[in-house]
């Protein structure tokens, strides 16, 4: 009886033992734990102080939500139009850009075929930026997907040809089409001061 009873006694401090070196290791674990996210977060908190507050806003990017579009009135660049202004459009902080024919004189035969036949003449066109301070402006928050989509109608239209006419195909129609890439809808066949004043009516600041 003895023996059997001194078995069991071995047996069980031997089991207690290994939950106690069990344990041990468990709060080992949770220690070294511990001091990782300490040291983590403290230099977290050093690079945090060593960047100041500008390098904070570029260690999250991602977590802008939103862009603007803004589109502009300018005065034209083709002169034989100046009465009715240049339409130009940017997004966010990108050079504004618009659509141009590239010959001002053949922008004008065109017109003059389209009020003679009633039909659209065409003629070669590009885009172009344009930094002139804009005569009045329109301001549209949108989302990074929407100005994502803005910028591929942009950079697909600067690579490749473009055609103008002043009734069918001008500056305002061109800023039109990249705000329907957007998601934004404008009325078409505006003037660029028209276009301007229908959207600072329809989103104001």
């Amino acid at each position: 009886m003895g023996a059997f009873s001194g078995s069991i006694n071995s047996q069980a401090m031997s089991a207690g033992l290994g939950r106690l070196e069990a344990a041990l290791s468990q709060l080992e674990d949770m220690r070294v734990e511990v001091e990782l996210d300490r040291a983590g977060r403290d230099f977290d908190a050093s690079f945090s102080a060593a960047l100041g507050s500008e390098g904070r806003k570029q260690r999250r990017p991602n977590n802008k939500k939103t862009d603007t579009i803004t589109v502009n009135e300018v005065g034209s660049a083709v002169g034989l139009f100046e009465p009715w202004g240049h339409a130009t459009i940017s997004i966010d902080d990108n050079p504004a850009v618009g659509l141009e024919p590239d010959s001002s004189m053949g922008a004008f035969f065109g017109l003059v075929g389209d009020l003679t036949t009633g039909l659209p003449q065409y003629v070669s066109g590009h885009i172009q930026q344009d930094y002139r301070i804009p005569e009045h402006s329109a301001v549209i928050h949108i989302t990074v997907n929407q100005a994502r989509a803005a910028r591929a109608f942009i950079r697909q239209a600067k690579e490749n040809p473009q055609v103008y006419d002043f009734l069918y195909q001008n500056c305002a129609e061109w800023v039109e089409e990249v705000l329907s890439a957007a998601g934004i809808n404008a009325p078409s066949e505006m003037t660029p001061g028209g276009l301007v004043r229908y959207l600072q009516q329809r989103y104001p600041q």
